[in-house]
């Protein structure tokens, strides 16, 4: 492109319009995150001085777009791209790296597996990988994560699971729930009020009663983000009091969309989720640990669990697949 410039002509012009060039499958998200600023600086500084940065937490707390918003802030950084593996879909575990190759277009090699195919591929790229939803088949991700590290010392992985993948290095870092303690102020009502305003334009808690109720409805879900969006869409035939009264019967009230993630279509399916990965031992822990409201700790867990202190590393690590 060339630019005639004399005396009267104009001199400056808008970004030529182009095909966007930029490798990787990262797409431009259709809603804004709300009260995540500090957790996106601090993910940030975190993943520029490790190679694998793990969010964990509960579910629907934002591990997901949390990690999306951090590659998309450092896309930049990365000239061979950002590539987003989803692997909630994905239900055997054999098939994660056949997944992984098929999104980076990458073919096995001869006399050699697919992860190492992948693993091989990667060396020497500058790349982010953003692995999802890596709970339920933990073990082939961090099998392949441990592959690629190994192969390549410049590409970086962010990975969203319930648990850490258990691989050295790794940073896990746990995801909070948004502020409620702010009230009218916090996060999570800042994030309530304009998912509300998506399904009814007018929405407003500028009265005291809503603003109580809807203060209300944030804090009795926690501040999980799933919830409280799950809440808001009530908003397009409900109040926010009419909602908050019905909050004894949640799983019935938060149900949403039927598009999206299966397992974030309603809160039920969010818990059911996670709970369907325990393994017995683990469910039944976690059924007489529900007896306690704000937590417990290993004394109390060793109690319910009919356990002596002389026995808690029995119980010891079952606590960590729910924590």
């Amino acid at each position: 492109m060339f630019q005639v410039q004399a005396p009267g002509l104009r001199t400056d012009f808008p970004p030529l319009r182009a095909l966007d060039v930029t490798p990787g499958n990262l797409r431009p998200q259709k809603t804004s995150l709300v009260g995540r600023e500090s957790e996106v600086a601090e993910v940030k500084a975190t993943l520029r001085e490790h190679q694998l940065v793990t969010l964990t937490g509960v579910g629907g707390v934002g591990k997901t777009r949390l990690a999306l918003e951090v590659a998309a802030q450092v896309v930049d950084e990365f000239p061979d791209g950002v590539w987003v593996f989803e692997l909630a879909s994905v239900g055997d575990p054999a098939a994660v790296s056949d997944a992984v190759a098929a999104v980076l277009g990458i073919t096995q090699q001869p006399g050699k597996s697919v992860s190492e195919s992948v693993a091989a591929a990667l060396e020497g790229r500058v790349r982010l990988l953003m692995f999802d939803n890596c709970e339920h088949v933990v073990e082939a991700a961090a099998d392949l994560v441990e592959a690629i590290l190994a192969a390549s010392a410049t590409v970086k992985i962010v990975a969203t699971s319930r648990e850490g993948l258990g691989i050295a290095d790794e940073q896990v870092w746990t995801v909070p729930s948004l502020d409620v303690a702010a009230g009218t102020e916090s996060a999570a009502v800042a994030l309530f009020t304009e998912r509300a305003r998506s399904v009814a334009q007018h929405f407003s808690a500028s009265t005291p009663d809503e603003a109580v109720a809807v203060v209300e409805v944030c804090r009795r879900l926690d501040g999980i983000p799933l919830a409280i969006e799950l809440a808001a869409s009530r908003m397009a035939s409900m109040t926010a009091g009419e909602v908050r009264d019905r909050l004894d019967q949640r799983f019935r009230l938060l149900v949403g969309s039927r598009r999206g993630l299966h397992h974030h279509h309603t809160l039920r399916q969010a818990v059911g989720w996670s709970y369907d990965l325990l393994k017995d031992s683990e469910k039944s822990l976690l059924t007489r640990c529900s007896v306690f409201a704000g937590g417990f700790d290993l004394e109390s867990d060793c109690a319910v669990a009919g356990f002596d202190e002389s026995d808690d590393f029995v119980v010891l690590d079952l606590p960590d697949a729910f924590a």
